[in-house]
């Protein structure tokens, strides 16, 4: 009957949703396939599980399948709350698009937010943690694939960028590291540090990159003791810098590498 088959294809757009977006099968239905990828202002979300390799080294084959089940279902929620839509999972690493297929408002931020729930989520597991990198931009979104094969993705360099973004919080012990546009977009929504100029391959001009903050205990005078001694080592007072770092209190991982970072320097210059 009619009534069985709205059924049965109700049951299979349900279905088909656990491997395309939601949204995308929403775009078909409104927009129609488009069989191509078009340029669209995006935030770009990577994210990886730290020391993923070690963890399967030492577990159990079966544990490790039940444990990243739920871990990643933890986190597809926690991005998709926020509108952002999981464009593959690749391993132990998550990409998500926000702003496409469909406009999102004030994407950036929602992206950070996602990025801060991701993290605390994973607060409740020992032996997991993550980390992201978040970049804004043109990309390249659409179906991508070949003749028998295609699927919904994203590409471009902000896609490159917040891959290299999400890696270089290994070098400075952080979770979360943003690019300069997100940062423009999301302003003083959240808490932030300069870290460095990253040099990206492929680009002419280096990226400043910003640590988007999850710890409450980074306080507004340990975040103008550092802007200062990193303006101080810019100017090339170094031993202003290191002078003016030694002064925040809060002295964690990463204000620790960046200090190590000062030293070193000044070692060089004398």
């Amino acid at each position: 009957t009619l009534r069985d088959n709205f059924r049965r294809m109700k049951n299979a757009l349900r279905a088909f949703t656990k491997f395309v977006p939601e949204s995308v099968v929403q775009s078909f239905f409104h927009y129609g396939l488009k069989d191509s990828m078009e340029p669209q202002y995006a935030t770009i979300f990577f994210l990886d599980i730290r020391n993923f390799t070690n963890i399967v080294e030492t577990t159990e084959a079966r544990v490790l399948i039940e444990e990243i089940t739920e871990i990643f279902t933890g986190l597809t929620d926690c991005i998709c709350k926020h509108d952002g839509v999981i464009v593959n999972y690749i391993g132990d690493a998550i990409l998500a698009i926000f702003n496409a297929p469909l406009a999102v408002e004030e994407h950036e931020i929602k992206a950070c937010q996602a990025a801060i729930e991701c993290v605390k989520y994973l607060e409740d597991y020992k032996k997991y943690s993550c980390r992201i990198g978040i970049s804004a931009g043109e990309a390249n979104v659409g179906i991508y694939g070949s003749h028998t094969k295609k699927q919904f993705t994203c590409l471009g360099d902000i896609v490159n960028l917040a891959s290299r973004l999400e890696g270089t919080n290994k070098f400075y012990k952080t979770d979360i590291m943003i690019s300069e546009r997100v940062k423009t977009a999301i302003n003083n929504t959240f808490k932030t540090r300069t870290v460095d100029l990253l040099r990206v391959v492929g680009k002419k001009e280096p990226e400043r990159v910003f640590n988007l903050i999850t710890s409450s205990k980074w306080e507004t005078e340990d975040a103008d003791c550092y802007e200062g001694a990193l303006k101080e080592f810019q100017q090339g007072n170094f031993i202003g810098a290191l002078e003016r770092i030694q002064k925040v209190k809060e002295k964690d991982d990463f204000v620790l590498v960046k200090t190590k970072q000062f030293e070193d320097y000044l070692d060089q210059k004398s």
